[in-house]
């Protein structure tokens, strides 16, 4: 199973909705991590949605829901360890809990 890291929800992110469609064609299991940032997304059903607001664009403003999201990540990853042999990270502010 690929677990899909992202911090932005699979319903505005093209990147991660084609690589979401690729896996559901070729039968390949999935699910993704992802953050809410605006708190008006769509929730997919492969999808665990993080929902704290932090506006793009707010810098510095963003620190504390930023580090929030880094453990909800870990901790998201530490429980469901059985669940993934692959993690897929489609963006660097995600990669350090995955390692």
């Amino acid at each position: 199973m690929i677990c899909f890291l992202r911090c932005a929800p699979v319903s505005e992110d093209i990147r991660l909705r084609k690589y979401t469609e690729a896996c559901k064609s070729r039968d390949v299991s999935f699910f993704a991590i992802t953050w809410d940032r605006m708190k008006r997304a769509v929730k997919e059903d492969y999808e665990i949605q993080f929902q704290m607001l932090a506006p793009y664009g707010n810098r510095y403003k963003n620190a504390w829901s930023r580090i929030i999201w880094q453990f909800f990540v870990f901790i998201n990853l530490l429980t469901k360890k059985e669940r993934y042999s692959i993690i897929h990270v489609t963006n660097l502010e995600s990669i350090l809990p995955a390692l």
